[in-house]
């Protein structure tokens, strides 16, 4: 297993195109474009590809996973998207999405080192809480990985399910919406929370 931070354009096609083949031809979401436009890079993008961390996960030579990491600072957009309250702008959040893990992968070492390297990335960046959205399909995932559900939204009609992962696990936040989540990964923080200092 190799998990990589890309950034050239043809291994990020390939990415993209993971990404299709998961939440498209298997899952049937439809915020992508048809398969008949996915010819050209930018199709298979939306805005906040560009300025995201893309990782991916190799095995055997072959993607079978990918998400993005958005290091985020506007806040209103935080407030707006994932309900969060003045008194929680002192944080700093990321949100993580497009989390796409082909099927016969996701009850596999995949998707825990797929979170652990983001997690670590977050860390080294100074990120103390990470967000992220999901349908039911993938809460499950999400929540074995060690994210918390803290609240339901309707978006186009289906119930969606917004969870955080609190980095700095052995720091108390305010309980309005989000509460202390203790990670796997706590053994770790310190360690990784200096050699980023």
């Amino acid at each position: 297993m190799e998990i990589l931070q890309v950034d050239n354009p043809t291994e990020l096609e390939s990415l993209f195109r993971l990404r299709y083949e998961v939440y498209i031809t298997e899952m049937g979401k439809d915020f992508l474009l048809p398969a008949k436009q996915a010819t050209d890079l930018e199709m298979l993008m939306d805005e906040r590809d560009y300025e995201a961390i893309q990782l991916g996960c190799k095995e055997g030579g072959q993607w079978v996973a990918t998400l993005r990491c958005q290091l985020h600072d506007d806040f209103d957009y935080l407030a707006k998207r994932f309900g969060l309250t003045p008194e929680q702008a002192e944080f700093t959040y990321a949100i993580v999405d497009r989390f796409a893990v082909l099927e016969k992968y996701r009850k596999s070492e995949v998707p825990i080192q797929m979170c652990r390297t983001i997690y670590e990335e977050g860390l080294r960046k100074g990120v103390q809480i990470c967000l992220i959205e999901s349908d039911a399909t993938y809460r499950s995932l999400y929540e074995w990985l060690g994210f918390r559900m803290y609240r339901e939204v309707e978006r186009a009609g289906q119930i969606r399910y917004q969870l955080y992962l609190k980095i700095w696990s052995r720091e108390m936040i305010r309980p309005t919406p989000l509460w202390p989540v203790y990670s796997a990964f706590t053994g770790e923080d310190w360690q990784l929370a200096a050699e980023g200092a």
